[in-house]
């Protein structure tokens, strides 16, 4: 259903390298090794997949896509990691709930 590729600053994963992460959270051993996450930025774009996106998507190439890139935040307002993640459109949405 989506790529996903997560860069964390050194000093700040050093703590879970190693860690397993195939059935844990990545942002829960963060928090465990004293990482305080404050919130992030995110933004949204439509995208077309290249070859090696689709090979691992399992659609053609040029299929349409969603593309997230967030930038997340410690508690001192520090940037500690950025993400990219590309969603198959197909098999996605994204649903807000906007409150005055």
């Amino acid at each position: 259903m989506a790529l996903e590729t997560s860069h964390l600053l050194y000093d700040v994963a050093e703590g879970v390298l190693g860690v397993d992460l195939a059935s844990r959270s990545l942002y829960e051993e963060l928090r465990k090794h004293g990482v305080r996450i404050a919130g992030a930025e995110q933004s949204y774009e439509a995208v077309l997949v290249n070859e090696s996106e689709a090979e691992h998507l399992g659609v053609p190439a040029g299929s349409p896509a969603l593309l997230v890139e967030r930038l997340t935040f410690d508690s001192e307002g520090r940037p500690f990691e950025y993400v990219k993640s590309t969603y198959r459109a197909d098999r996605y949405r994204v649903t807000t709930v906007l409150r005055p």
